[in-house]
């Protein structure tokens, strides 16, 4: 896999999954960030573009992403080609376009220019996700707005993934977790199991002490 070392990060080019260097032996995060240099952006954040919002005059957008949040999945279907990723809002009950970054009104935008027809106004959009050392950086690609696989209303929807919440109501209200479709996420099957777990070794001490 080519590496791009960090003092040539400023003069490189961008390639299909290399791995472009954090500064060695530097533990400041913002003097190892690598997108910063490469691509003249800020250094910080999930959405980053040169530019402004005001009338959507970015040069190009930037989405960093790290593949390793459970309860934001982002993911990259390398058969398909399908990125799918879960935005800068984070806190359930939170205006979902209420972000320090504005990435989701970024997000908005796009797809409204995309359903009205108008491509030509969307800026590119270069994928890249963490890599396997300290601040190393992954180019992934660059990505469109839209997939074959989904209409419009289903292509930029509002999720919010509030687990306790979701997992004290049904606790509280007796329902069995495994008829609830919860989406496939690892943790939610983890809870899933230990509560099966836990109400089998209820049952069984309520036995044992029926005994007594």
């Amino acid at each position: 896999m080519r590496e791009i070392a960090y003092q040539d990060l400023s003069s490189s080019d961008l390639y299909l999954d290399a791995i472009y260097k954090g500064k060695e032996k530097e533990k400041h995060y913002y003097a190892s960030e690598v997108l910063s240099k490469l691509l003249k952006v800020n250094n910080s954040g999930g959405f980053r573009y040169p530019g402004t919002l005001k009338n959507f005059q970015l040069g190009f957008l930037v989405l960093k992403t790290s593949f390793g949040h459970l309860d934001w999945p982002d993911s990259l279907d390398m058969e398909t080609g399908e990125f799918t990723y879960f935005g800068d809002n984070r806190t359930p009950g939170n205006e979902i376009l209420d972000t320090k970054k504005k990435g989701n009104e970024i997000l908005q935008n796009m797809f409204e220019k995309l359903h009205a027809g108008k491509r030509n106004e969307i800026p590119p959009i270069f994928i890249f996700s963490s890599g396997p050392v300290g601040n190393d950086m992954i180019y992934r690609g660059i990505a469109v707005p839209g997939t074959d696989s989904l209409r419009e209303n289903e292509d930029l929807v509002a999720v919010w993934k509030s687990k306790i919440v979701s997992i004290l109501a049904f606790l509280e209200a007796d329902i069995d977790f495994n008829d609830q479709d919860l989406g496939d996420v690892e943790v939610l099957s983890m809870i899933s199991d230990l509560l099966e777990l836990l109400k089998k070794e209820l049952k069984n001490f309520k036995d044992v002490r029926s005994i007594k």
